[in-house]
């Protein structure tokens, strides 16, 4: 059970967005961060891991390969 102090706080009046909301109660143990700009053509390998791992296009595009051989097309905005 989480007090006031572990809820989000609504700075000058804007609510706190949905994604800090889902993330508040995880116990996050360790992270990394890399921003990159990239321009086409371009790609990445990235091998599996234990735990969560989030991507998130700012602006353009991508795709999204999976080893199932499924790509996916992701936009500006998407979280995967």
């Amino acid at each position: 059970m989480h007090s006031e102090m572990n809820k989000p706080v609504a700075l000058k009046g804007i609510a706190p967005d949905t994604l800090s909301e889902i993330l508040q109660d995880l116990r996050i143990v360790g992270g990394a961060y890399c921003r990159s700009t990239l321009r086409s053509p371009w790609g990445m390998a990235i091998p599996a891991q234990r735990g969560a791992v989030l991507h998130f296009v700012a602006e353009g595009g991508a795709w999204l390969g999976i080893g199932d051989g499924e790509w996916t097309e992701l936009r500006a905005g998407d979280m995967v």
